[in-house]
């Protein structure tokens, strides 16, 4: 008996009316008929599902621009991502809970002087620590990362298809992007290929996510195949 997945693969076609229903043309087009509200906000843009990296990310943004040492502060962070990715007893001392308070304190005070952190950085870092959300700051810094682009109105976008895309259907995403974005702001794009997606596109703008795969589009039939008929 075919498993369940592939029951769904066979019958996608037909489901999504044909593969050409999330072809590139038509993801494009798919990313410029999203209503603008959806990208309107900082957290939309920067930290659009209101998660507590991005609470923490924007607490941080607002010390830091309050205390106008904004560039500062970013750069404390990028030095110290670029710390936990080159080490991985750094990593591993970010994120293992078993180490004490007591100890994890003492490292971060000679953190602070290592990378002559901002009072606002050195003062973030024992707050997460008191809060016992250190492990969690490559995600809270990646939120700030966004954050920190779009004051200064630049928008970090991310366009993943499930194979290259024509230049022509890239400027398209790019106009698209652009037009979200609004004016003054700066658009950069990265573009990625990533055969699983089957079709169609992943748009990443800031940490807001659109997808318009057929990947995605096969998961959401599947748990509504798998959701138990109503009696």
């Amino acid at each position: 008996m075919r498993s369940c997945t592939s029951a769904v693969s066979s019958v996608a076609p037909r489901l999504l009316g044909g593969r050409s229903a999330l072809s590139h043309p038509a993801a494009v087009a798919a990313v410029s008929r999203v209503t603008s509200n959806r990208f309107e906000s900082r957290r939309s843009f920067a930290a659009g599902d209101g998660s507590l990296h991005s609470r923490y990310a924007e607490a941080l943004l607002e010390a830091a621009k309050e205390a106008k040492s904004l560039d500062k502060v970013w750069a404390n962070i990028e030095a110290l991502k670029e710390g936990v990715n080159q080490s991985k007893e750094f990593k591993l001392f970010i994120e293992t809970p078993g180490i004490s308070g007591d100890i994890k304190g003492q490292v971060i005070a000679d953190m602070a002087k290592q990378y002559s952190l901002d009072t606002i950085t050195h003062n973030f870092l024992k707050v997460l620590l008191e809060n016992r959300r250190l492990s969690e700051f490559q995600k809270i810094a990646a939120a700030f990362e966004a954050m920190y682009r779009l004051e200064k109105g630049e928008i970090a976008c991310k366009v993943t298809s499930a194979e290259p895309l024509s230049s022509g259907d890239a400027g398209r995403v790019l106009k698209a992007l652009q037009a979200r974005a609004g004016a003054g702001k700066t658009v950069s794009v990265e573009y990625e290929v990533k055969p699983a997606l089957m079709g169609g596109l992943v748009v990443k703008m800031g940490e807001a996510i659109l997808d318009f795969s057929v990947a995605a589009r096969l998961d959401r039939i599947a748990g509504s195949l798998a959701a138990p008929l109503a009696s």
